[in-house]
């Protein structure tokens, strides 16, 4: 299965699952619940909205493999992404100079977030090396 969504937009990330892949909503407070449809699997996200600033935290296995794909490319809308896994693994498609979003999201426990890269000034490579230390650190810890 083939999953386009847009990515760094959360609203249209949102309707583009209500609408084109049948997810249940729920709203409260600041957030929104979307649930999968059973015959696509089973699983959950909330998703967080506030100015040019979201995240989403989910829990999902979709019953077949499913590729993820954006028609934003990376740094679209000014926008960074990280993920993060329940399993520690912290990586993102910016920091990595990726040009596309393309994930397998089959089964995904994790965060995604998405910062304005205005927050961070020119590193030289210094986040894309504290990313690979808290990765190591988190999994040398376990």
């Amino acid at each position: 299965m083939e999953l386009v969504l847009p990515y760094l937009e959360a609203e249209g990330f949102k309707y583009g699952l209500l609408q084109n892949y049948s997810f249940d909503q729920k709203d409260f407070l600041n957030a929104t619940f979307l649930e999968m449809p059973e015959d696509l699997g089973s699983g959950k996200l909330i998703l967080f909205n506030k100015k040019n600033f979201h995240f989403f935290r989910g829990k999902w296995d979709f019953g077949e493999k499913t590729i993820f794909h954006s028609p934003h490319k990376v740094g679209d809308n000014g926008l960074m992404d990280f993920r993060i896994s329940t399993d520690g693994k912290i990586s993102s498609n910016f920091i990595n100079g990726e040009k596309e979003f393309e994930h397998d999201t089959t089964n995904v426990d994790g965060m995604r977030i998405f910062v304005p890269k205005s927050l961070f000034s020119k590193d030289n490579g210094l986040l894309k090396e504290k990313l690979e230390n808290a990765e190591r650190n988190y999994l040398s810890a376990r």
